[in-house]
C-alpha cells in the first residue's frame, strides 16, 4: 500500500464516522430542524459524500494499478462493493422517501435505511482494517 492510498483510507474512514455517526443523528436535535429540514439537509451531506467517495474509489484503484498493488486492491473491491450497493441500491429508493415526506407526504417505513445503516458500519470497519493493515506494511517495509 502506498502512502496516497493510506492516508486516502483514513481521511475517508474519518469523514464517513463523522458525517454518518456524528452529524447524521445530531442534526436532527437541533433546534428548529424538522424532519424535512433535517432530510433535506442529509440529502445534500450525502450526495457530496458519495461524490467524494467516487473520487477517492478512483484515485486509489489507479494508485494500486500504478503500484502494482492487486492484493490490496482486491481487497479493496469489498468496499467498492459497498458503496455501489449504497450508492445504486439503496440512495435512490430513499431520495425519492425523502422527496415525500419533503412534501408533506408520510410514505411507509422501508428496510433501505436499516440497510444502508448497516452497510455504512461494514463499510467503516472495512476502511479502519484496510487503513491498520496498510500502516503496519508500511512500518514493515521502513524497518
Amino acid at each position: 500500500m502506498t502512502r496516497l492510498s493510506l492516508a486516502i483510507l483514513l481521511i475517508w474512514f474519518g469523514l464517513a464516522l463523522g458525517l454518518s455517526c456524528i452529524e447524521t443523528p445530531l442534526k436532527f436535535q437541533a433546534p428548529g430542524v424538522t424532519l424535512p429540514i433535517g432530510l433535506g439537509i442529509g440529502r445534500l451531506v450525502f450526495r457530496a459524500l458519495h461524490w467524494i467517495e467516487q473520487i477517492f474509489i478512483l484515485v486509489i484503484c489507479v494508485d494500486c494499478l500504478w503500484n502494482r498493488r492487486r492484493q490490496m486492491l482486491l481487497v479493496f473491491a469489498c468496499i467498492i462493493l459497498l458503496c455501489i450497493a449504497q450508492q445504486y441500491g439503496l440512495y435512490p429508493t430513499m431520495a425519492t422517501r425523502t422527496d415525500q415526506i419533503i412534501r408533506g407526504a408520510h410514505p411507509p417505513a422501508t428496510w433501505h435505511h436499516q440497510t444502508y445503516i448497516a452497510l455504512e458500519c461494514f463499510k467503516l470497519v472495512a476502511l479502519i482494517s484496510l487503513g491498520v493493515w496498510g500502516l503496519k506494511k508500511i512500518e514493515s517495509q521502513n524497518t
